[in-house]
């Protein structure tokens, strides 16, 4: 018998990841998504389309342990509650109403990777193998017992955009293979090894200044984690705010963060510890995305000018 399952889901993974439940015929009885008011988190997305389509009971929250969904829970007899991709730690009152538990997923190859920004870290690290991973939620963060693990590749160019849009197909494809484990009996269930595990922290926006003092690989690996659907990588020149959305590696070298003038795709030359980045596309804060070579060509960036990690 199929179990009665509950999802809750606030991203774009998570309404691929509903889709393909419901492309298997593993329609959950309630759903619960980000209140518009959460539209500014990264990646957000409405599940609403999906739930009218399926005729799921549907409720936009902002908070995963409040009374409401307590209450559905328990009005739906819920069984499975699927908590995929939500920001939210769920709390032990309602670990404890689904019947056969709560389950998560988090695109690491757990235990290798808890807590918080697994996508921007995966990059920054430099992990090249990971896994979308498929357990059982404990109240401990990402701590649970793995139900599956989807492997996947991170390449050396990906950015957050490219890696972002990728799993969700990849999210798709561990769904699919959680439904045929859920329909053949008893979910399995194995312990993560405490003595592997590793902690990743909360990213903030004001956590993506860029330190010029790093190479060249740092730099690359710390632009392309953190562009789209992240607030972006940045960095100050003469009293202005500018986001960095593409950059690749240059030729020459200088003293890291001073402009030494244009490159050979359309950027900027930057100076890093080891040589130089060529900036793509940027933005001062407030304006529109341009071309390093446009902010050159007008004058706003020059050889000799130093961006740097403050505003002053």
């Amino acid at each position: 018998m199929t179990p009665r399952l509950a999802f809750a889901g606030g991203l774009k993974i998570s309404w691929h990841c509903l889709k393909a439940l419901c492309e298997q015929g593993v329609v959950p009885n309630v759903a619960f998504g980000y209140d518009p008011s959460l539209h500014h988190r990264s990646g957000y997305c409405d599940l609403g389309d999906l739930c009218e389509k399926y005729r799921i009971v549907y409720h936009r929250i902002n908070d995963i342990n409040s009374d409401q969904v307590a209450d559905e829970l328990r009005r739906h007899e819920i069984d499975l509650f699927l908590v995929w991709n939500w920001s939210q730690l769920v709390k032990p009152p309602i670990l404890a109403i689904p019947k056969q538990g709560c389950i998560g997923m988090h695109p690491t190859r757990l235990p290798i990777g808890r807590g918080r920004a697994p996508i921007p870290w995966s990059i920054i690290k430099g992990i090249r193998h990971s896994a979308v991973s498929i357990f059982f939620l404990a109240p401990g963060i990402d701590d649970g017992d793995i139900i599956w693990q989807e492997p996947f590749e991170i390449f050396e160019d990906d950015d957050a955009t490219r890696l972002y849009h990728r799993l969700e197909l990849i999210h798709e494809q561990a769904v699919r293979h959680f439904c045929r484990l859920l329909s053949s009996g008893p979910l399995p269930r194995t312990p993560q090894d405490p003595g592997q595990a590793t902690h990743w922290p909360k990213r903030r926006p004001a956590d993506g200044v860029i330190d010029w003092s790093k190479s060249t690989a740092d730099q690359l690996r710390w632009i392309r984690a953190l562009t789209d659907p992240y607030p972006g990588a940045f960095t100050f020149l003469a009293g202005q705010k500018y986001f960095i959305w593409s950059a690749l590696a240059g030729r020459g070298s200088d003293t890291p963060g001073r402009i030494i003038g244009p490159g050979g795709h359309q950027g900027v030359l930057t100076g890093t510890a080891d040589a130089a980045i060529e900036i793509l596309v940027a933005q001062r804060e407030g304006g529109p995305r341009r071309s390093g070579v446009e902010f050159f060509n007008c004058g706003e960036w020059k050889p000799g000018m130093h961006f740097s990690g403050t505003a002053a």
